[in-house]
Parts: C-alpha cells; sequence; structure tokens
C-alpha cells in the first residue's frame, strides 16, 4: 500500500477561504484506471486565488513513496482542509479498488462455478424476464453473437452490483440453456443443451399441417375432430377441393330447413319463437363481402321446390352416414340430387344473401324438424354453422391475420383456385367454417390465446397454462359486413384500430383481457362454471389431441422443448374451437394483460425446465401436466425383408 504525504511550506500561510481544491468524486471509469494502473501517481491540484506576497505558487503534487525534506512541520499531521480533502480522497480510491477488486473475485468465483454445474445460458435476443429468472438460479450467460462462439468472441459481464465487470475464459464454454429464434436448429447440438425449438412443426402450426394431421385423428384417439376443430380442407388439392364443394353444398342445404324452421318462429327443439324486429332485421339483410359478388338476381319468391331439394339431399346425406349406400341403392338419387345442385345454389342465395321468401314454407316446418333432429347428433357444427355459409380463407402458411378474408359465395371460393393457379400454390389456400354464432363480449367477438408448453414428444409431455388472454375486435359483430376488422381478432389486425363508437363502452382500449378479467365477466352473466366444467376442458381435449396426431412428425431430440400459442373461439354454448396453433408466439408486453401474464409465465417456466428436474415435487407455478405417457420404444433395425408377395387364384379348371 502507498503512503501518501502532503508538504507545506511554513512561510506560506494560506487561507482556508482563499483555497479552492479541485478534487472530484472518482468515477467507475477512473475507479477502474486506478485498479489497473496503481503505478500512476495520484496528483492533488491546489490553485491559490490570490497570495498576499503577489506571488503565484505551483500546485502541490506527491509522488507515492516521496518524503520531504527534514523541518518540523513534516513531523506535524496536517490538519488544513486540504489535507483533509486530500486525505479523504485518497482513501475513497483506496475503498474503490478493494470494493472492485473483491466483487471481481466473488463473479470470477461465480462464474467458475457455473461452468461447473453447467449453468451456462445464451440468449439471441433481449429478454429481461428471463434473463432475471436465471441470474437468480446462479446461472451466468455466455455474451456473443452465435451460442456455439469461441473463447475470443465471448465474454461473461458482471451487472448485479455498483462494478461492471467483463471477464473471458481461455477455453471454449458453451451454453446449456439457448433461447433463440427457429433457425438455430439448423446447428449441430451437443445432446446436454436446452434449446426452445424443435426441428418439425409444421404438422401442427401452419394451417394445411394442422388441418391434414386432425384428418387422421381416428387412428390415435376415438374422437371426432370436428367436435372440437372447424371442418377444413386444402384447396389445393383436388380431392379436398371436392370434399369442400361437396360440404358447402351440403351445408346450403342444412340452412334451408333451418330457415323454414326459424321463418315460421319454430326452434329445432319445438318451441315457437318470436323474432325481435332486430333480428328480423339481421336475418334478411343482406350479406356482402369485400370480394366483388356474383349477381343472383333479385329478391323474388321461390318456389318450395327448394325445400324439396334440401331434405332430398339431407336424406341422401344421412344414410350415406349410415353406409345404405354400400350397395349402390342410391345411384338414382345421388344423381337426381347432383344434377340439381346448380339450380338450387341460384335459389339458395337469393333466399340467403337477398332476403327472397320461400312459397309454402310453413306446411314443410315439421319435416325439416325431423330431418334436422336426425342430423344433430352425427353433425356437431350444426348449431355453429349459422344459416350463411361463410368460410373463411387463409394462406395455409402464413400467421398474424395476413391475407385472410371472408366467403359465402361458393363460385368465388373455387375462383381462388382455378382462375390463378399460380397464386394458389405460392399460397397453398385452406378454407375453413366461419363459426357464425361465437360468443359475443359487449357484443364483440372475441378470442383467447392459450399457451401450452411441450419438453417432449417421447414421451409426449404437454404442459398447460393455466393463465390467458382475451383479445377483442374494434367493431361491433355482425354478418351484414364481412370485413376482416369485424371477424378477425388477431392483434396484429385490431392494434392500429381505434374502438368503433358503436360498441360497448366496456370493451377495453387495448383489446385485451386477461383470463381473471373474463372469469369476472363470466361471474356477472351467471356463468362462472362454464370456465371450470366446459372451457378448460374443452381447450385441454383439442391440444391433446392436435399433439397426438402430431407426435409421429415431430423430432425426438431430448432436451428440446417450445412454448406454443393456441388460438381458441367460442360459440354461444361456450364451447371452445381450436382455430390454429402458432409457433413462437408474440410475448411482448405491450397491453396491460401482457404485462401481468408474460413475466410469471417465463418465471413458471424455468420452474419447469431447470427446478422441475431437480426436484419433481417442486411449484411449477401455473403450468399444469395435462399429458405424459410412457416412452415408446424405437423398433428395432432388421436386414429382413419384409415384402409380401402373392399371386392371384385362378378358378379350378372344369
Amino acid at each position: 500500500m502507498y503512503m501518501f504525504f502532503l508538504i507545506q511550506k511554513p512561510q506560506d500561510k494560506l487561507e482556508p477561504e482563499e483555497i479552492q481544491v479541485d478534487l472530484k468524486e472518482p468515477s467507475e471509469n477512473v475507479t477502474d484506471a486506478v485498479c489497473q494502473q496503481p503505478q500512476k501517481s495520484v496528483d492533488i491540484n491546489v490553485q491559490q486565488k490570490e497570495q498576499k506576497e503577489q506571488s503565484k505558487e505551483e500546485p502541490l503534487e506527491t509522488q507515492p513513496g516521496e518524503v520531504s525534506g527534514n523541518t518540523e512541520t513534516d513531523k506535524k499531521p496536517n490538519d488544513s482542509p486540504l489535507g483533509k480533502n486530500c486525505f479523504s480522497a485518497i482513501r475513497k480510491v483506496i475503498h474503490h479498488r478493494r470494493e472492485r477488486a473483491e466483487c471481481r473475485r466473488r463473479f470470477k468465483a461465480q462464474l467458475e462455478a457455473a461452468i461447473e454445474k453447467k449453468n451456462i445460458f445464451w440468449l439471441q435476443y433481449n429478454n429481461p424476464d428471463l434473463h432475471r429468472g436465471l441470474l437468480r438460479r446462479g446461472w451466468m450467460e455466455k455474451n456473443s453473437l452465435t451460442f456455439n462462439a469461441g473463447s475470443s468472441d465471448t465474454t461473461f459481464l458482471d451487472e448485479s452490483g455498483t462494478y461492471k465487470h467483463e471477464l473471458k475464459v481461455w477455453y471454449n464454454v458453451q451454453p446449456n440453456l439457448i433461447w433463440g429464434l427457429r433457425s438455430l436448429v439448423k446447428t449441430s447440438l451437443n445432446k446436454d443443451q436446452m434449446i426452445n425449438n424443435f426441428k418439425e412443426t409444421r404438422s401442427f402450426t401452419t394451417k394445411i399441417g394442422l388441418c391434414k394431421s386432425l384428418s387422421e385423428l381416428h387412428w390415435y384417439a376415438d374422437e371426432d375432430p370436428h367436435t372440437f376443430f372447424p371442418r377444413c380442407y386444402y384447396l389445393v388439392d383436388e380431392a379436398d377441393r371436392q370434399a369442400f364443394t361437396d360440404d358447402f353444398r351440403m351445408t346450403a342445404a342444412r340452412n334451408i330447413l333451418k330457415w323454414v324452421l326459424r321463418n315460421n318462429g319454430k326452434t329445432l327443439q319445438g318451441e315457437d319463437v318470436i323474432p325481435s324486429q332486430r333480428e328480423k332485421e339481421e336475418n334478411t339483410a343482406m350479406c356482402r363481402s369485400v370480394a366483388n359478388r356474383r349477381d343472383h338476381g333479385d329478391a323474388v319468391t321461390v318456389t318450395e321446390d327448394v325445400i324439396e331439394a334440401a331434405l332430398l339431399a339431407c336424406k341422401m346425406h344421412l344414410d350415406i352416414l349410415e353406409n345404405k349406400d354400400i350397395d349402390n341403392d342410391l345411384e338414382p338419387v345421388s344423381a337426381a340430387v347432383a344434377a340439381n345442385w346448380e339450380t338450387f345454389l341460384c335459389s339458395y342465395y337469393q333466399i340467403i344473401h337477398h332476403g327472397a321468401h320461400i312459397q309454402n314454407s310453413e306446411k314443410y316446418v315439421e319435416h325439416c324438424r325431423s330431418v334436422l333432429r336426425k342430423l344433430e347428433p352425427v353433425t356437431p357444427q350444426l348449431d355453429i354453422d349459422g344459416e350463411r355459409n361463410i368460410w373463411i380463407i387463409k394462406p395455409g402458411a402464413k400467421a398474424r391475420g395476413q391475407d385472410i378474408h371472408c366467403n359465402d359465395c361458393l363460385e368465388d371460393i373455387l375462383d381462388l383456385v382455378e382462375n390463378n393457379p399460380a397464386l394458389t400454390m405460392n399460397m397453398l389456400w385452406v378454407a375453413q367454417k366461419y363459426i357464425e354464432r361465437p360468443l359475443l363480449v359487449h357484443g364483440t367477438k372475441v378470442d383467447l390465446r392459450q399457451h401450452f408448453l411441450i419438453t417432449d414428444w417421447n414421451p409426449l409431455t404437454i404442459w398447460f397454462y393455466k393463465d390467458s388472454f382475451l383479445r377483442f375486435s374494434t367493431r361491433r359483430f355482425t354478418l351484414e359486413s364481412l370485413d376482416t376488422s369485424i371477424h378477425l381478432c388477431n392483434n396484429s389486425v385490431q392494434r392500429n384500430l381505434s374502438i368503433a363508437r358503436n360498441c360497448h363502452p366496456d370493451v377495453p382500449g387495448d383489446k385485451m383481457w386477461h383470463s381473471d378479467r373474463f372469469k369476472e365477466y363470466l361471474r356477472t352473466i351467471g356463468k362462472e362454471h362454464v370456465w371450470d366444467s366446459v372451457i378448460i376442458p374443452g381447450m385441454k381435449k383439442a391440444l391433446i389431441h392436435a399433439m397426438q396426431v402430431s407426435q409421429g412428425q415431430s423430432d425426438y431430440r431430448k432436451n428440446s422443448f417450445d412454448i406454443f400459442g393456441a388460438d381458441f373461439m367460442f360459440g354461444e354454448d361456450f364451447q371452445p374451437w381450436l382455430l390454429e396453433i402458432n409457433l413462437k408466439p408474440d410475448l411482448f408486453k405491450y397491453t396491460a394483460a401482457m404485462e401481468k401474464l408474460v413475466p410469471f409465465m417465463y418465471e413458471d417456466l424455468l420452474r419447469v425446465l431447470i427446478d422441475h428436474k431437480n426436484d419433481p415435487n417442486c411449484d411449477v407455478g401455473a403450468f399444469e401436466l395435462i399429458y405424459k405417457k410412457e416412452e415408446i420404444a424405437k423398433p428395432k433395425h432388421t436386414r429382413k425383408s419384409l415384402l409380401v408377395k402373392g399371386c392371384s387364384i385362378k378358378k379350378p379348371a372344369g
């Protein structure tokens, strides 16, 4: 340790009030310099404003280890203000040096312990909530452009205290937890490295993939996907396009039967209903889309033949479901129905789109009700279909509501494929049945973003997050217009739109509710029980089945995980309907609901990934393990040929 002395000549008696001491509090950078170069002297400049002997004294300087001449004043302590200030500054510098050195030693020890325990993480982008949670658990962050950067391009930064330290190690340190984007999976990883990525998720994170995967659900579970997933078709595929055409026609036939009941004040249950004036206006209003509509003629009175055609088509559909078509007994009926579709749809458009009336519809009420009751148990989406036959057309591999639009005309939808095949091949369009009778909150359409976590594909392990958020449209719900601002609740669509003046005043300004606020709303309308009895079980069922059909198409790498965001809508009966599943969902905290949800979800994520691995009985927060089966053994490879050969059996002669 250096000793500093202040030399003052006896004859130069400086008056305290005439001395200005220029001693600045050493900054962190100054402290760094002192710590790194202790051999440099500390300069203390004293400037005298005015001297009585009219002479200008030079600044007093002392060097470490420098001793003055033999005078009597050298032996006495320096009690002047200048001396006190100088020694105070020196003590501060020494204290900062010691404190900084101690912090550096402590950080180095923590880093060495983290490396030994393999508690190193790497973040591709700034994530304060995840960063804080890992530091709190004793993990250290690797600061580099890439997670596998070498020692020369890697630093470890200590931001926990007053001093900021940057350390380098002479050997390569690989992170054990990697948080980044999907592009990282192309790089080879060590087996013990955790990463929030799976190599293959298109089977459920694209609209086409989810549509095709759920069509195979019958191989995995005794469940009909149409009980939780609106009917969906891949328009580029010829077989799917024909299936969509058949579905559109059959939906139109069922809608005619519904129209007969509603127009005569009846319900499917046999009750008499007196519609309000507003309901009459909405039911007879034209449903116009943004796209150019075909002209199906002015509103006229349609003959009762359209009801006969609809009843015939629905009966044929029921016979097919009961396998009565095996012996080709329905060929004449099928041919008659097929020949009449064009005429039938023209009449259908006049009735549903232009408000035409059907002659003598009252005499078909009981017949229509009887057929609809038979269709109800085999048509799970009968209620949400409505009467307008609206379909939502989506690009099969895009997100954030891009290029999505609604349409209720078969010819317009098919034109997208048949008249512009090059565009269709690039966009990979799908058509999904629109939920025409959704649950409305304050008269506005809503959907719910539900997060879930996959930590393993074999055994399939699904964690369900108990908190979620509701997204609002900025327009009052109506089917009179098919504008996306009314029918899409995607945040990317609604974020820059202001709430319409005719919306309810309780629609939130940031267009979002936390699930806690939604549960409060359910209590106000006397439906608090549906959250635990209908909504949560329905969402869990949909997610489990969606992952079951995707398990065989995803990679089986251990120590991979990821969070996904599923979008649900609700019918008027509160039943949840799965719309799509999003890869890398938006978790930025730009609303009050997100501010409340996101930090806790990241903390609970670390509880599942880190704490639960060390202690299976630990608290995992709002995450719930909803599915985990035993690991499926991989089949052993064999060189034996499994080809089965055969030959036709010939009828014996004679």
